[in-house]
């Protein structure tokens, strides 16, 4: 049925590699909760009882009734020159379904007297802790965000019911082990207050927050994004580079490090070095670094020698001295000596694409493949595309400057103009299909790119559902099967079937001139797959 709030079971647990623990979502006050001392059970009387020889059979399903309330303040930042105080909403967060008093126990024998245990009890004693009655607290439990809040406890619909004797095998045992019992928590954020109302004043006094406040990117309808400029060349494999710029921006300017041999005959400038062994080898004295001077004649011996390996390399890259890492001297004394010199190209730079060197991990290195290469930063205004239908921000976007976790999150910054940041986006366009490239966040740089706080509230919507949650769910039954006008939509049904016209099924739907999409879960899975229909269906407030 039609509810708010999000489930956390096993699945959502392994795709986060999370332990199940509940966390404080955000700082606040724990005002009342609730512990099963054994999860309530439903038995179910109209099945078949199942006799074994040995032991006879129920059907029974499980549901933990464990809760924490916590209380938070909202309140928007004070306005610069205002006495007035800033507008504030009271919200409340709820866990749901939090493991039992049996299955703590469980836990400390199974962690040789080792469990967590709530901060917000102040007491881990079975005596002191009033078991499935609602605490309500007389002076409130500050807690933190990240805070422990319980474990994820067991709760089951009639489907999942399943046998239990009808007398435990161990007098000790009251239930089912945890091991038997699916991890399922709920979890949900509401408030009782004037939500609108609270959206409505905090809009209006939003453009008047300080830049430092601007963390969102809003990526309106109508904006375009950039692509890289074609690359201007390749750096080959096996060539030094050593990083200029942050290695953990997308692009990165680099200098060039060459290694290469040499036939020369050694001179003066091989004063530091010494011939080791029968093999002849020259190696440093204590580590020092030892300095090569070249002749005229040597730089053009090395651009003749490696131009096919490195086409980039000139005569006015070579330096007049370079390191000298080894030479080995040869049988022949007129062949002279092989050397080994190292130098850096320090009035040449490249940008290149940091996932091409994901194996340097920030460090200078060496090449293992070839790559491409840019003398200038890749990205710029004048890459703005021509609008069409495919290339144009059909479905606007928030993302957050602070989030740099993902694949969507990326950043690059031409040290040139360090104020000026570029924002990898996914977006929709006008056909539901996902488009991808650059915008520029400096404000004011590009069209339909702006920089708004939080409290702009954008893409967020406030709808008043009229219908009750058994009409709703009614209706959203009847809509599975496409047989639901769509004049008989709901304030709640009618939203979603806006946003779901964003999602590659409906496009596909349109072109056929087939009828709106239900709201099955095929329907609203493959809406929250697409990043801009999601963020748009997280954004629906509902009374």
């Amino acid at each position: 049925i039609w509810h708010g709030g999000i489930h956390i079971d096993k699945k959502v647990l392994k795709e986060i590699k999370e332990e199940a623990k509940l966390r404080c979502m955000a700082d606040g006050e724990v005002i009342a909760y609730r512990v099963n001392d054994v999860y309530p059970k439903i038995v179910y009387q109209d099945n078949v009882e199942l006799k074994l020889p040995y032991k006879e059979q129920q059907k029974v399903a499980y549901f933990s009734t464990g809760f924490t309330l916590v209380r938070h303040l909202l309140q928007m930042p004070k306005i610069a020159n205002s006495t007035d105080t800033p507008p504030s909403i009271t919200l409340y967060s709820l866990y749901m379904h939090q493991l039992d008093w049996y299955g703590y126990q469980q836990k400390k024998q199974e962690g040789n007297g080792k469990v967590d245990y709530p901060g917000y009890w102040q007491s881990t004693q079975l005596e002191k802790v009033k078991l499935d009655k609602i605490v309500v607290l007389k002076k409130p439990a500050p807690i933190k965000k990240g805070d422990f809040i319980g474990y994820i406890g067991h709760n089951v619909s009639q489907s999942e019911r399943f046998d239990e004797p009808k007398e435990a095998s161990l007098s000790t045992m009251k239930r089912a082990l945890d091991t038997n019992l699916p991890q399922l928590a709920h979890v949900e954020l509401f408030t009782c207050d004037d939500l609108p109302a609270f959206i409505s004043k905090t809009r209006a006094l939003a453009e008047q927050l300080p830049e430092s406040e601007k963390t969102i990117l809003l990526v309106e309808r109508e904006a375009r994004l950039i692509q890289a400029a074609k690359a201007e060349g390749t750096l080959p494999a096996g060539l030094g580079i050593q990083f200029i710029g942050n290695a953990s921006d997308y692009y990165v300017k680099v200098k060039p490090e060459y290694t290469l041999k040499l036939s020369s005959n050694l001179s003066d400038n091989a004063s530091n070095m010494v011939i080791k062994g029968i093999n002849g080898v020259v190696e440093n004295k204590g580590g020092e670094v030892s300095k090569h001077r070249l002749t005229q004649a040597n730089k053009t011996e090395l651009i003749n020698r490696y131009q096919v390996n490195y086409p980039e390399l000139t005569l006015a890259d070579i330096p007049d001295e370079v390191e000298l890492v080894s030479g080995i001297s040869s049988s022949n004394e007129n062949n002279g000596t092989e050397l080994t010199i190292r130098f850096v190209v320090e009035n040449r730079h490249y940008w290149i694409a940091t996932k091409e060197v994901f194996h340097l991990q920030g460090k200078n290195g060496q090449l293992n493949s070839s790559i491409n290469y840019w003398n200038h930063f890749p990205l710029s205004l004048t890459n703005l595309p021509a609008a069409t239908e495919h290339n144009t921000v059909y479905y606007p976007r928030t993302v957050s400057l602070n989030e740099q976790s993902s694949n969507t999150s990326f950043t690059a910054v031409d040290d040139a103009a360090p104020d000026s940041v570029w924002r990898y986006i996914q977006a929709g366009n006008k056909q539901g299909m996902p488009i991808q490239g650059w915008v520029n966040t400096k404000s004011g740089a590009q069209q339909h790119i702006k920089r708004v706080s939080p409290w702009h509230w954008s893409g967020f919507k406030t709808i008043e559902e009229k219908a009750t949650v058994g009409e709703l769910s009614d209706k959203i039954s009847k809509n599975n099967v496409a047989t639901l006008d769509l004049a008989d939509y709901t304030p709640a049904m009618r939203e979603l079937q806006q946003i779901l016209t964003g999602t590659l099924i409906y496009s596909t739907q349109r072109k056929k001139d087939l009828p709106p999409p239900t709201f099955t879960d095929r329907d609203l899975k493959e809406g929250l797959r697409r990043s801009w229909t999601a963020e748009q269906i997280g954004h629906l407030l509902v009374k």
